[in-house]
């Protein structure tokens, strides 16, 4: 398992956001505009949770 990982994006980067993952309905956080992606999701992409800009 890896216990650390986060992506280096530039600004004008597509990349981190397509294609679009499977979002984590089970999620309730503030605002519940953007979920994150469900890591259980198998047969779909998947996005880090943290991206460093």
């Amino acid at each position: 398992m890896i216990k650390e990982s986060y992506r280096v994006v530039f600004r004008r980067d597509i990349v981190p956001h397509l294609p679009a993952c499977a979002k984590d309905k089970s999620w309730f956080g503030e605002g519940d505009i953007s979920r994150p992606c469900d890591v259980n999701a198998k047969h779909r992409p998947y996005h880090h949770s943290t991206e460093i800009w």
